[in-house]
Parts: C-alpha cells; structure tokens; sequence
C-alpha cells in the first residue's frame, strides 16, 4: 500500500481544485491510501471541501497567509512526519515551496498548472505577480517530479525555463458532465467561463458579441450569450454590457445546466494550462470555440470537429467567429465529436490511472535525501 499526502492551500471552487478531487475519487483503494492537507482555514463559504471522498483523511492546518515567514513550513513538517507517506503530492505556489524546502523521506510530484510569469502579474499585479513567479519557479527547480497538465505546458516549461516535466493531461468526470437527454435548438446560445481578469479577455468577448449581433437588430431568436465567473474585471463588463443577449451570471457554483443548453463553448483566453471548462463542456456534447494558443490546439488535436480556432485576437475575427458558428449547419456533428472527444482522450478516469502508475514509480527510486 503506497501512502500518497496531497497538500493544497484551500478548496475553492476551482479548477485545480475539481482535478484534486477526481483523483482522489479514482484512486485505487486496493494500492493507495490518501491523505489531504489543508493548509489555510477556508475564506468563503464555496468551498469543495464536502465534495472529498470519506475515505480521505483530512488535515487541518488553519495557517494564515503569512505564516510562511514563521511556523508554517514547521507545522506542516511535523504534519508529514506523522503520516509517513511515500509520496508528496502538492499543487499551488504555497505548497510547492513549502514542500520543496523540507527534507524528509518522501518523494515530492508537483502539477504545474500555468505559466506563473504569463499569469501571476494578471491576476496579482504586475510587481507582486512578478515576485510570486520568481518565488514559485525558484520552488518548482527544487521539486524531485514536476508534472504539467499538458504536453504544450511541458514544452512551455522545457523552452522557457529550462526544466523538465513530464504531461499528465487534466481529465473531466464524463459521468457528471453529460449532455442533455433534450438539447435545445431553437436558439442558439454561447457560454464563456472564467474568471473575469485580463488574460482571459472577457471584454473581447463582450465587445465581438455586440459587433456581431448588434443590440438594435436583436430579437426573440438571435444568439445569446452567458458569461459565468467574478474578478476584478466584473464592474467594467456590467458598465458595458448594454445588451439583452449577454448575461453576467457572476461565479455559478454548477456551471453544468449553462453547458447543457448551450450550442457552443466560448474562449477568448490568451494563456491556458490544459482549461477545464472547454474539456467539461465537450464533455457535455458542446463544441468549442477558442483562442489560438497552445493549449486549445492541443484539445483542438484530439477534438477534430468539435473544436474551431480562432486565429486573431481581435474583435472583427472573433465576431465573425461567432456568426458563423451561430448559422452553423454541421451543429450535430460537432456535439457528437464533442462527447467523444471527451470519453476517448479527457476521461478523469485515464488521468488517475496515470498518476498511480507515476506514484508507482516514484516509490521505486531513492526518495529525496
């Protein structure tokens, strides 16, 4: 039985945090035995917390935010000592540093999930962010396994950086993300999902939504379009959403029923890891229309049909983009390739396995000294 602790911040509901939790739904109980610790108390009440399976044992640190600078690192040392485990499994900046400054018997394996010098100064500020990218990437050259949730991420991280890791594709729960037994088509809808920060560029969304279906043509059956997520950006998008098709839902705690009814998956990212609503939605039977950036063309190798790419980031190609797809004949195609997609090359199930082989791995090798 190999002991395997995973050690995340908190649970929000997040990405990072739904690939946690299929892992740890998937694990083969029969050779792993898992422990999560929490390092910080949660913020909000959406937390994923009562999401984790009952056979996980949870480890409450409750550590502020600067805790780092005094027992932290200490507290969560004594925390692994007593559990003993084979494998650490970390995932986020705090974590990964923590970890990566302890010395203990266990093999350290880190998922890197971005790019931290693409992302941090987006959603932090350009100062703090480029702090926190040097910080996070002077951890992950420590880490003994770093693993990527893409091969385009791997690649990212060997050119830019100098490292390398291997890819462990983010995979989507295909039991929950289904399509609806009744798929609406008398009008059709898009759905964009993120947060509302510039890397992910909602306002070239909003602004080609309203070029291409113009507020004074727009009646009962023209294209509408749901935009899920918060962030810094949300007031500035509501000031400029002047238009009866585009809703700003704010953070959705189940984005599943906007995926369902929807004709199409919308986005205008500039910079992804391997993003979790596009596999969900295709999951769900919904093509996907995205930026072209590395990421979305590795989903887009293996989506054939059920993924467009939409070449320039600006306004005219993406609404262009969206009137095509609005009058797009080969719709049911698209969904059928869609779902497919998913089951054959995004399955959480084909993620898990590939981390227990890993895991598997790892205990075969000298650990960390």
């Amino acid at each position: 039985m190999i002991k395997v602790s995973y050690i995340v911040s908190s649970l929000p509901p997040s990405g990072p945090t739904k690939q946690l939790l299929h892992l740890l739904t998937n694990l083969d109980r029969g050779r792993f035995k898992a422990h999560l610790v929490i390092l910080s108390p949660e913020r909000t009440t959406r937390s994923m917390r009562s999401q984790i399976p009952s056979d996980v044992k949870v480890h409450a640190l409750n550590l502020g935010r600067l805790s780092a600078i005094g027992h932290g690192p200490s507290r969560l040392y004594r925390i692994l000592n007593d559990i003993n485990p084979q494998v650490v499994h970390t995932n986020g900046v705090r974590p990964d540093s923590w970890v990566s400054s302890l010395t203990g018997q266990w093999c350290h394996l880190a998922t890197l999930r971005n790019d931290p010098v693409q992302d941090y100064p987006s959603r932090f500020g350009a100062l703090p962010g480029r702090a926190l990218a040097w910080w996070h990437l002077r951890a992950i050259r420590r880490v003994h396994e770093p693993v990527t949730c893409s091969s385009e991420l791997a690649r990212l991280y060997a050119r830019q950086y100098g490292m390398a890791a291997q890819a462990i594709r983010n995979g989507v729960d295909t039991d929950y993300y289904r399509p609806a037994e009744d798929v609406p088509n008398e009008r059709p809808g898009f759905v964009w999902v993120g947060s509302l920060i510039p890397r992910k560029e909602p306002n070239l969304m909003l602004d080609a939504f309203q070029q291409a279906f113009p507020r004074e043509d727009f009646g009962p059956t023209c294209p509408h379009i749901s935009m899920l997520g918060d962030g810094p950006l949300i007031n500035q998008l509501a000031s400029e959403a002047d238009h009866s098709g585009v809703c700003l839902t704010g953070a959705v705690d189940d984005p599943l029923p906007y995926y369902q009814t929807a004709s199409w998956f919308v986005s205008t990212s500039r910079s992804e890891g391997l993003p979790n609503a596009v596999l969900e939605s295709l999951a769900c039977g919904v093509p996907a229309l995205l930026s072209d950036i590395p990421a979305h063309r590795e989903i887009a190798e293996y989506a054939g049909e059920a993924v467009r790419l939409v070449p320039e980031q600006g306004t005219d190609a993406w609404a262009e983009a969206l009137q095509t797809a609005a009058s797009d004949p080969h719709l049911p195609e698209r969904r059928h390739a869609a779902r497919q997609a998913a089951e054959q090359h995004f399955s959480a199930r084909a993620t898990a396995q590939q981390y227990m082989a890993l895991y598997e791995d790892l205990v075969q090798q000298e650990p960390n000294s």
